[in-house]
C-alpha cells in the first residue's frame, strides 16, 4: 500500500475522532482532517529532517507549518491546546483502530514537538501514540522471557554481519536480564512455530526493512511496503500486517523493532494484533552523517535497562531513553523514535488521570530512575575482569585522500572509527584516543579521554582536525603523509597504527559525491580583491539608482529594483574596470574513482592575472554578492557553472521548501539535484531567482543579456545537475577556506 492509498473519511466522522491528552491533565477531541497531499508533504518533511533541522531559517518554516496543520486539526480548541502543550512534558495522541488511516502515518512526534517550540515550551515533550478501542489483553504484569529475531539473510550479511547482530543481542539480553531465545535468520514458518511454542514476553527484532532491502538491491522491485526482510539463504519480504500477525501470536508485553521504517505501519499493526507496546523507528534515528545503527542500539539498550529498573514502567523508561538520545543528537526534532501502546499511559480505563512519577510535567525521567540507571551504567569495569582486550576495534578506516575543505568545515576524516566494549554493562574508565596528522613541523593533533559507558563508541563524527597549519593552508600539490592512531586504557596502550594518506591542494575542489557539496568554501567574501571590486562598483550603483546616496544595502529596501541595481553595479565594475578573460583550469590532481577535480583561483589571483575559468568567475561573483549581504546560489551544469541570486527576501521560503523534496539524507542540505529542477525552473520563471552567465564578462555582454543566456543554458534539456544555496550552507556551518597566498596574505577570512 502506498502513502496515498487510503481513503480519508469526511472531517468530523465519529469513528475517527482523535484524542489529545496532556500530562497537565487536559484532554481534547480533535475533529479536523489532513488531506492526502498534505500528509505526503509531512512524510517527506520527516524523512528529510536531516537536511533542514540544523538550518535555523528552514527549521522555523517547518515549525510554522506544524502550527498551521495543528490549527486545522484542532479547530476551536487550538488556543487551549497550545497552552496545554506549553505546560506538558508528555503528550498522548489517541487513535481509534479500524484500518490504516492518515492518523497512523502523520509524524505526530515531529509536529507536536514543533508545536511546543512555537508555544515557547521550556523543554520539548515526549509524544506517545495510543490505539483506542482495543480489547484489553491478558499480559503478564512483568516479563520473564525474551525472543531475539536477527535477520540478515543471503547477501545482507555482507552489509550487516552476523557478529554485529550477535553483539546487539548480547547487549539487549544484558540490559533486560531475561531468559533469551535466539532466532537467527528464521523463515516466516520457523518464526511462527517458535512463537506459538515459547510465547515470549518481549520480542526484539534487528535487521533490514523492505525499503532498505530494495535500496541494497536484495529484494523485489516496484513500490516497497513497510515491513521486514526475513529468510535464511533467500531474502523474503514480509509486510507489516503479516509480520504483526505472526509476532503477536505470543501476545507480548513489548516488541522492539530496531529496523528502519518500523513506526507508522509495523508498530500500529503490532499493537492492534495483540502486543501491549511496540517501539519503532520513523525512518532513521538521527540527523547526523554517522551510522544510525549505533544510536538506535544505544536507545534500545537504555530503554530496556530503564524499563527493568523502573519495575517495567514504560513511560518513565521512554522518558529516560529519549532524553539520553536527544543529548547525543544535535536537535530533538532529529530523533525518529515512535511508541505505540494499547493502554493509555496517561489515563486509567475509567478515564481517571494516572499519577506520573515526578516530574509530572517535564519530559525527563523520575529522579529515582535516573539514580538507579546511573548506578548500573557507571559501575566500573576493571580491564583485568575482561577476557582478552577490554576494547575491540570494530572498524577504523581513514579517508585515503583528505580535502582541506573537510578540515576547514570540521568534517570527518575517518569513514569509520568505532570502538566496541566487550562488557555490555558497566563503565570502562579512561579510554584515551589520539590522532596525529603528520605535517612536518606543524603536526595537527586531536585527542580525547573518556569513560566508555555503552557497547559502542562511534568517534567518526567526533574526530576533527583543524585547518591551522600554515603548511596545509599554503599547500598547492598532493602531499603524501600519514595519520597516527593510538588507543589506551588507562596507562596501557592497546592499539597503535599509522595510516598512509594524501593531503590535497588547499585550492582543489573534488567534484564527486562525497566532496562536491564543499564548493561554498571556495566563495571568499573577505578576499581583499572583493573589497576592491565593491569599491569600484559604488559609482556604477550611484548611476543606476540615480541617487548619490545609494549604497549596497542588501535586501533592506525590500525592492527587487534595488537588489538588481546592486548586482548590475558589480557586473559593470567587473566588465569595465577589471576586464577578465577566460583561461583553462590549473592542473588538478585527480584521484582513482573520482569524477573530477578542479583547482580554483582566489579572487586576488584572478584580479592579478585578469583570467579565470567559468567556475572561478562564478565563485568570484558569488563572493561579491555575499559581501554585500545578498543571497547567492551556484548552478552546476554539465561541464559548466554559473552564479545567481535571490531577487528578494520573500524568495527564501520558496527555495527552502525544496528541502523536503530530496529524500536522500546523505545529500548536503544546501544542495538540490535534478529531482528539484521543476521547482527551480518555476523560481527562474517567476524571477524570484536570477541566474547570471558570468562568462559574458569576457565579451562585454550586457547584464540582462547575461541573465537571459544563463536562463537558456539552465533550461536546456539534461544540462542541470545541482543548485547550491550559500545561505543554507553557511547556516549549516560551511565556512570559507583561509588560503595562504604568496607573501603570507590570506584569501578568505573565516579561518
Amino acid at each position: 500500500m502506498t502513502e496515498n492509498s487510503f481513503t480519508p473519511l469526511p472531517p468530523g466522522t465519529t469513528a475517527w475522532k482523535l484524542s489529545l491528552r496532556f500530562s497537565c491533565q487536559a484532554e481534547y477531541q480533535l475533529t479536523g482532517d489532513v488531506e492526502p497531499a498534505e500528509l505526503s508533504e509531512w512524510i517527506k518533511v520527516a524523512r528529510t529532517r536531516r537536511r533542514w533541522v540544523l538550518a535555523d531559517s528552514a527549521r522555523l518554516e517547518q515549525v510554522k507549518r506544524a502550527l498551521q496543520t495543528m490549527e486545522q486539526i484542532c479547530g476551536a480548541n487550538f488556543d487551549r491546546i497550545k497552552d496545554s502543550c506549553r505546560r506538558s512534558g508528555v503528550i498522548e495522541i489517541g487513535i481509534p483502530y479500524r484500518e490504516e488511516h492518515w492518523t497512523w502515518l502523520l509524524p505526530w512526534e515531529l509536529i507536536l514537538t514543533s508545536l511546543a517550540i512555537s508555544c515557547g515550551a521550556r523543554s520539548l515533550p515526549i509524544v506517545v501514540r495510543h490505539i483506542e478501542d482495543l480489547p484489553d489483553g491478558q499480559w503478564r504484569t512483568e516479563p520473564a522471557t525474551m525472543f531475539t529475531v536477527k535477520s540478515n539473510p543471503g547477501v545482507l550479511g555482507e552489509a550487516y554481519s552476523s557478529a554485529t547482530l550477535d553483539s546487539e543481542e548480547a547487549v539487549m539480553h544484558a540490559n533486560l536480564d531475561l531468559k533469551n531465545t535466539s532466532a537467527p535468520n528464521y523463515s516466516l514458518a520457523q518464526l511462527k512455530e517458535s512463537l506459538c511454542g515459547l510465547r515470549p514476553d518481549v520480542i526484539h527484532l534487528v535487521g533490514v526493512d523492505i525499503h532498505q532491502g530494495r535500496q541494497l538491491e536484495v529484494t523485489g522491485t516496484g513500490d516497497p511496503m513497510d515491513g521486514m526482510v526475513l529468510g535464511k539463504e533467500v531474502a523474503e519480504e514480509v509486510g507489516a500486517k503479516e509480520l504483526a500477525g505472526i509476532l503477536s501470536i505470543a501476545h507480548p508485553l513489548l516488541v522492539g523493532c530496531n529496523f528502519y521504517n518500523s513506526a507508522a505501519r509495523v508498530g500500529a499493526e503490532l499493537v492492534a494484533a495483540g502486543a501491549r507496546v511496540a517501539l519503532g523507528i520513523q525512518d532513521s534515528v538521527t540527523d547526523q552523517q554517522r551510522p544510525d545503527d549505533y544510536l538506535s542500539e544505544i536507545f534500545f539498550a537504555n530503554f530496556y535497562l530503564a524499563w527493568r529498573l523502573s519495575d517495567w514502567d514504560t513511560l518513565d523508561a521512554l522518558r529516560l531513553a529519549l532524553t539520553d538520545l536527544s543529548e547525543q543528537t544535535r536537535h530533538r526534532l532529529a530523533t525518529g523514535i515512535v511508541l505505540w501502546t494499547s493502554r493509555s499511559l496517561l489515563q486509567a480505563a475509567d478515564g481517571s488521570w494516572l499519577k506520573l512519577k515526578d516530574p509530572q510535567n517535564a519530559p525527563g525521567p523520575s529522579s529515582g530512575l535516573s539514580d538507579k540507571f546511573r548506578d548500573v551504567r557507571e559501575t566500573e569495569i576493571k580491564p583485568d575482569q575482561v577476557k582478552g582486550r577490554p576494547v575491540e576495534f570494530y572498524a577504523i578506516e581513514p579517508l585515503t585522500a583528505i580535502n582541506c575543505s573537510l578540515l576547514q568545515n570540521q568534517r570527518p576524516i575517518f569513514r569509520w572509527f568505532v570502538l566496541h566494549k566487550k562488557a555490555p554493562l558497566g563503565m570502562l574508565r579512561a579510554i584515551s584516543v589520539e590522532v596525529t596528522f603528520d605535517l612536518g613541523q606543524e603536526p595537527i593533533r586531536w585527542e580525547t579521554t573518556a569513560d566508555m559507558m555503552y557497547g559502542y563508541w562511534d568517534l567518526s563524527e567526533e574526530i576533527r582536525l583543524p585547518l591551522t597549519s600554515r603548511q596545509a593552508r599554503s599547500n598547492h600539490s598532493i602531499l603524501q603523509t600519514s595519520l597516527l592512531v593510538r588507543v589506551s586504557v588507562g596507562t596501557n596502550e592497546i592499539f597503535r597504527q599509522t595510516y598512509s594518506v594524501r593531503l590535497l591542494p588547499i585550492e582543489q575542489w573534488q567534484d564527486d559525491d562525497d566532496n562536491r557539496c564543499w564548493l561554498p568554501s571556495f566563495i571568499l567574501p573577505d578576499d581583499s580583491a572583493v573589497i576592491r571590486i565593491i569599491d569600484n562598483a559604488q559609482r556604477y550603483l550611484f548611476a543606476l539608482a540615480d541617487d548619490a546616496s545609494a549604497g549596497f544595502a542588501g535586501y533592506q529596501e525590500n525592492r527587487a529594483e534595488s537588489v538588481n541595481n546592486q548586482v548590475r553595479a558589480i557586473w559593470w565594475a567587473l566588465t569595465n574596470d577589471i576586464s577578465l578573460n577566460y583561461v583553462n583550469p590549473l592542473p588538478a590532481y585527480s584521484l582513482p574513482g573520482s569524477q573530477g577535480a578542479q583547482r580554483i583561483r582566489t579572487p586576488s589571483e584572478m584580479l592579478k592575472a585578469k583570467r579565470g575559468t567559468c567556475l572561478d568567475v562564478s565563485l568570484l561573483f558569488a563572493s561579491c554578492l555575499e559581501y554585500i549581504d545578498l543571497e547567492p546560489v551556484v548552478f552546476l551544469l554539465q561541464g559548466h557553472a554559473l552564479p545567481g541570486y535571490l531577487r528578494d527576501a520573500q524568495a527564501r521560503p520558496k527555495l527552502q521548501s525544496l528541502l523536503e523534496m530530496v529524500e536522500d539524507s546523505s545529500q548536503a542540505p544546501w544542495m538540490f539535484g535534478k529531482e528539484c529542477f521543476g521547482e527551480i525552473r518555476e523560481l527562474l520563471d517567476s524571477g524570484d531567482m536570477v541566474p547570471v552567465e558570468t562568462i559574458g564578462l569576457n565579451s562585454g555582454m550586457g547584464f540582462w543579456t547575461a541573465v537571459d543566456v544563463a536562463g537558456a543554458k539552465i533550461r536546456r534539456e539534461g544540462a542541470f545537475e545541482y543548485l547550491l544555496d550559500l545561505k543554507l550552507a553557511r547556516e549549516n556551518g560551511v565556512t570559507s577556506l583561509p588560503i595562504y597566498e604568496s607573501g603570507g596574505a590570506v584569501a578568505g577570512g573565516s579561518g
